[in-house]
């Protein structure tokens, strides 16, 4: 019923209070989520893809963010794939803002997951930081800087991922 919520849940409150009952869920039973971690993560990120409330979709994309912190390394990967991939929709700006939140959400709540997969999400978050769309670059300005400790050090890691994407 909870996943019903979160597809179908009528307003805003409703919404979004799922979501935070989800991550809260997450905090407390962490492990315990671990086998149904893919099917929270399938549900929150077509809910957040398909949501036109920026609340919301952040909220959404923190909830899958705390899920994904539990969740398999294979089930993590699929969704920095799907996330770029959305990114890389041209002159869509709903989707370039999805992949643009949920992978900060990643970086925010699942960031040793997130770790694992830097060599596919930094490259994209540096070229993103100059997005036409100032608040997908702010977004992904925020990712980039909260993943990397040094500019010039992760430039000089990612530099050959980075100059095929411009």
């Amino acid at each position: 019923s909870t996943l019903l919520q979160v597809r179908g849940g009528v307003g805003l409150n409703t919404r979004v209070g799922t979501a935070s009952f989800i991550s809260s869920l997450t905090d407390r039973l962490g492990e315990s989520l671990r086998p149904h971690g893919g099917k929270l993560m399938r549900t929150l990120t077509e809910a957040a893809r398909s949501e036109t409330s920026k609340s919301v979709r952040k909220s959404l994309a923190a909830a899958c963010g705390s899920v994904a912190k539990w969740a398999a390394e294979k089930r993590v990967l699929a969704l920095v794939e799907d996330a770029i991939r959305s990114y890389t929709d041209p002159g869509d700006i709903a989707a370039r803002t999805f992949a643009a939140v949920m992978l900060q959400e990643l970086a925010r709540n699942a960031g040793d997951a997130l770790k694992l997969h830097y060599a596919l999400v930094l490259p994209r978050a540096f070229v993103a930081q100059y997005d036409e769309d100032s608040d997908v670059a702010a977004i992904f300005q925020d990712v980039w800087e909260s993943c990397t400790d040094s500019t010039s050090a992760a430039l000089r890691l990612y530099i050959g991922d980075i100059v095929p994407i411009i």
